[in-house]
This record gives C-alpha cells, structure tokens and sequence, in this order.
C-alpha cells in the first residue's frame, strides 16, 4: 500500500465509478495486483480471473480535469484509428469518477519500445518507428487549441529561452524560428510507447495536455531516447554507429511526415530537434548533480555538448 494513498477502499471505489462500461460493466471480484506511482499519476492494476483494468489517479486532479482527460483520451483515440495501414493501440476508458479524481482504463500488454527496440532487425524497427511517428504526427495534426498571437509568442520565447540555455544566441533561435510550426504537446514518456507480441504500438497513457509549442519539442524527445536506446548516453563513436541511428531517425521522421502538420526536413526543423534534444539531456544532467549521481552527470552533460555540435551544422 502506498502511505497517504486517496485510494483506501479499492471495492468502494471501482463500484462509484460512473459510465462504467466493458469488464466493468456488471459487479465482479477484483483483486489488487499492483500499486506504483510515477511524476504525475498513482496507478493501480486490478485482476479478475484473466481479466485486468487500471486505474489511474491524477495528481492534483479537479473534477474538471477529469472530464478533460476522457475527452481527450476518446478523441487521441479517434485520431489513431485514422492513421491508415497502421496498428496503433490506446487504452480506452472504463468508468470514471471525481471523488477520489480517477480514470479506470483498459490494461494492454506490452513492452516499452525503447527497451527492445536495440535487438530488433531492421525492417522490424523501420515499421514500429514509422508507426510511432505517424502517431505524433496524426495527434498534432489534430490539435484543437486556435493559434493565436499569444500562443505563439509564448511557443517563440520557449524556443528562444531553450536556445540560450543550450548556448544560442537570442538572434539565432529567433531566426529559426520563424519558420517552426506549432501545435498542441503530445508529451510522451519513454515508457508511453509500447510494442505487443503482433507488432501493434500502443500509446500507453495518452497525451492529454493543454501546452501549445513547437512541435520539434515533442519529435526532440523522441529522437533523444532513440538515440539513447541505440547508441546509450553517448555519440555514435563510427560510421556504423552514426548510420544506424540516421536510419531509425529517417523512419520516425518519415512516419511524422505521413500525418503531421509539417515534413520537419528543413534546416531550422534539424536545427530545432537537436537543441531541444540537448536541452532535455541537459535536465537528466541537471537532474543526476542533485541527486550527486556525478558520474553519470558527466557522462551526460558531454552527450548535450555533443549534440548541441550537430545542431550548430544546420546554420
């Protein structure tokens, strides 16, 4: 049991959910197999004889944030339904309530691509990458916030903070900017994306945030821990090495091209992904000096240095 946990009655809690629908639909015996809790969530995963759901509880959720996030969990839904001649999976949703705010979603298994996708042959890997970029690609495409002037600026002065941090002047991000397109945040955790055993990529937990920004945030993430689950926290140190990640690129990139709102193959786009890929390595850095985790701080501040240099050959 997790101390202090809003979830005390687990029984009480599964019967109050409204909208119940599917495995939940009529009264059975679930059982409490597993409680954990990651930045923003406490998940719990119950069984029944074969069967399983999870339920999700919001940190800081108000009533209104759980009607936001179904909504947004039907329409990511909807969107990847409509990406063509591609399995992608996302699990729906069961019963909601707002007392404790919780969700209870579908379980589907799987396992986190960025764990496996290193042993994969080539074709295996190009497919569940493009599959993955048509994803990003559909959901900001889709996005359903009204650009405006506000936004924008608000989207550019990001951009422009992320920059100096990673050693750009204020002038050069202003420059590459201009050309950027924006959209609804698809933010996505490594563990987000999973694999099955039939090759079906299944967004774990669905996006559903309000932050409106420049898409190469999302793709600079992305392009981050692929690159770290094929070459570790590092460079490539050969011409294999270096091949092998342009190719795994290329297919995310390719697949985000099919369905997204922009091809991302110019120079500012280049430019973009890598310093907001730095930018992110710089944070897990930050992140390790805290925690006096020093070594692998090191080892990760010269991986941000590294590539903050190939963003530097888009100028």
């Amino acid at each position: 049991m997790i101390e202090n946990s809003p979830i005390d009655d687990s029984s009480r809690l599964i019967s109050s959910l409204s909208g119940r629908a599917g495995l939940l639909a009529t009264d059975r015996q679930w059982v409490e197999r597993k409680r954990w809790v990651s930045f923003s969530a406490e998940f719990v995963l119950f069984q029944s004889q074969d069967d399983a759901f999870l339920l999700k509880l919001g940190s800081n959720w108000s009533a209104d944030d759980v009607s936001f996030v179904v909504s947004e969990i039907g329409r990511v839904g909807a969107i990847l339904d409509s990406v063509a001649d591609t399995q992608l999976a996302m699990p729906g949703v069961l019963g909601s309530t707002t007392s404790p705010p919780a969700i209870a979603m579908e379980y589907l298994e799987g396992e986190p691509i960025f764990d496996v996708i290193s042993g994969m042959d080539g074709d295996r890997r190009d497919k569940l990458l493009t599959a993955c970029g048509r994803a990003i690609g559909a959901f900001h495409s889709a996005q359903t916030i009204e650009s405006s002037d506000r936004l924008t600026r608000a989207a550019h002065e990001e951009m422009v903070a992320v920059g100096r941090r990673m050693g750009f002047r204020a002038t050069e991000a202003d420059r590459h900017s201009r050309s950027l397109l924006c959209a609804r945040s698809f933010r996505f955790s490594p563990n987000d994306f999973l694999v099955d055993g039939i090759d079906t990529v299944i967004l774990l937990d669905p996006p559903h945030v309000r932050k409106y920004g420049y898409v190469h945030r999302d793709i600079g993430t992305f392009v981050m821990e692929l690159h770290r689950a094929l070459i570790g926290e590092r460079m490539p140190r050969n011409e294999g090495e270096s091949m092998s990640l342009s190719t795994a690129v290329d297919s995310f990139l390719g697949g985000y091209a099919d369905t997204g709102p922009t091809a991302l193959a110019g120079q500012s786009d280049f430019w973009a992904i890598r310093v907001f890929a730095a930018a992110r390595v710089a944070g897990v850095a930050a992140n390790r000096f805290r925690g006096f985790d020093l070594g692998n701080a090191f080892r990760t501040v010269r991986w941000a240095a590294g590539l903050r240099r190939t963003a530097k050959h888009a100028r």
